[in-house]
């Protein structure tokens, strides 16, 4: 019985974790985006994406996927906000979030990197 709960207890570790996943791309400003991977704090989503052969989109590419009208990566809550791999200037504790609202407007800011925030990965 312990047994068969270990196994199952291990099965969905293993689901939610997203291994063995295959990714879902979504073409955007000439990037190609993975699937939402959660919130994170910005020293783990730099982590994942590596981990998957990814990283962590910059500000730029952000806005630039935001300009290019790429629907899927826009949020239909009150707003999401998406971690950056660009650190900001000034204070290297904070990064750079992008904020999409659902009535196609976004913010830019910048956060301390223990905080959690939404992360989506791309690759070129």
């Amino acid at each position: 019985m312990i047994g068969k709960l270990f196994l199952l207890i291990y099965i969905i570790f293993i689901f939610l974790s997203g291994c063995n996943v295959k990714h879902e791309y979504v073409v955007a400003s000439g990037l190609k985006w993975g699937r939402y991977e959660g919130e994170l704090n910005w020293k783990n989503a730099i982590q994942r994406c590596k981990k998957q052969g990814m990283r962590l989109p910059t500000k730029k590419e952000l806005l630039s996927a935001y300009d290019s009208g790429k629907r899927e990566l826009r949020c239909y809550e009150n707003y999401c906000r998406y971690w950056s791999s660009s650190s900001y200037a000034t204070e290297k504790d904070n990064a750079y979030v992008v904020s999409f609202y659902p009535e196609d407007d976004f913010r830019v800011y910048h956060y301390r990197k223990y905080l959690p925030f939404h992360v989506r990965c791309v690759v070129d």
